[in-house]
């Protein structure tokens, strides 16, 4: 994807976003957030995409920090933020549609895998994100396999929002958060791995903002 030597993998993202603690009453942003901690702060900003102009660091700037929090370098599986992840997230915070190839080890797959993560977690209830693959079994070792990976690895408070059923290659919202319950939830909103086909999506009840891998 792009023509940086610097290889990928190699420099940790910095953990000094996931090293503050909360700070209830603070302004961070220009803005009072409360009783919400950073990573909460992050992932509100980086959902409304604040930008700079508005006080905040813009909506790349903001997933990167989430990121720094989720999995930092003391993380069992730690990610590592490098030129072509910038260039791919700076696409995807700017288009609807965007493709993305490049050489091996340019962290497309891990980078792919952990803006579906954060994403989901950002809005879990009005997201969905479909990762497509031939079949469920070959998915595993491509970005299902990434994101099962990182789901993991995730702090255990960041993942009691979501199960995952790894043998059916999902991520389903918990029963205990939202009202819908969990049948709807298995129904409307999920991190999901699909063999090639079209998915049609019926549930009306909701405003989908669906990523496609």
């Amino acid at each position: 994807m792009a023509n940086k030597t610097t290889r990928a993998g190699k420099k940790p993202v910095s953990p000094e976003v996931a090293s503050q603690p909360p700070i209830p009453g603070k302004f961070f942003y220009g803005r009072d957030w409360g009783e919400m901690n950073q990573l909460q702060i992050e992932r509100v900003c980086f959902l409304s995409g604040l930008s700079v102009a508005d006080g905040g660091l813009g909506k790349a700037e903001h997933f990167w920090n989430v990121v720094a929090t989720l999995w930092p370098a003391t993380s069992r599986k730690p990610f590592f933020r490098n030129p072509w992840g910038e260039r791919m997230v700076e696409e995807w915070c700017n288009y609807n549609f965007s493709s993305v190839s490049g050489c091996a080890s340019s962290s497309k797959t891990d980078t792919a895998a952990v803006w579906g993560i954060v994403n989901w977690l950002a809005a879990p209830l009005d997201t969905k994100v479909l990762c497509t693959s031939t079949t469920l079994r070959e998915s595993r070792k491509r970005i299902w396999g990434s994101i099962e990976d990182y789901w993991n690895a995730l702090l255990d408070g960041a993942r009691m929002i979501g199960k995952l059923a790894s043998s059916f290659g999902w991520i389903l919202l918990s029963q205990a958060v939202g009202e819908r319950g969990l049948e709807s939830a298995k129904r409307s909103t999920a991190i999901q791995s699909s063999a090639c086909r079209f998915v049609a999506l019926h549930d009306q009840s909701i405003k989908l903002r669906s990523l496609y891998f």
